[in-house]
């Protein structure tokens, strides 16, 4: 499935609840590294598939998983990178969503 789309994770999170009595976990894992930039030659349209994929997946699965996790008593894994706390020359994209993932797991964990 294509996590950067919603309706496709939302399908797939139907299909196995379908197949199985229940979701147990979610691990978002899915990333891309490149195309390696600094931020001002970094292309919107490269900006954005960056986001989508890397930290719009995260809102996904989470969305359309949560009340099924919620019933399991399931948990969430996020993978993200130490660049995101570190930060890391010609990957600002990258960066940038790897400190958005990791931001988000920790106010996911609080509420």
């Amino acid at each position: 499935m294509d996590v950067s789309d919603g309706s496709a994770v939302g399908a797939a999170v139907a299909t196995v609840l379908e197949k199985f009595p229940r979701l147990d976990a979610i691990h978002n894992d899915a990333g891309m590294v490149g195309p390696t930039r600094p931020l001002h030659e970094t292309s919107e349209e490269e900006w954005d598939e960056f986001q989508r994929l890397n930290l719009k997946s995260v809102y996904w699965t989470t969305k359309h998983a949560f009340s099924s996790l919620v019933k399991a008593k399931g948990t969430i894994l996020n993978t993200a990178s130490m660049t995101g706390l570190l930060g890391q020359q010609d990957h600002a994209a990258y960066v940038a969503t790897k400190g958005g993932m990791i931001s988000l797991t920790k106010a996911m964990a609080a509420d």
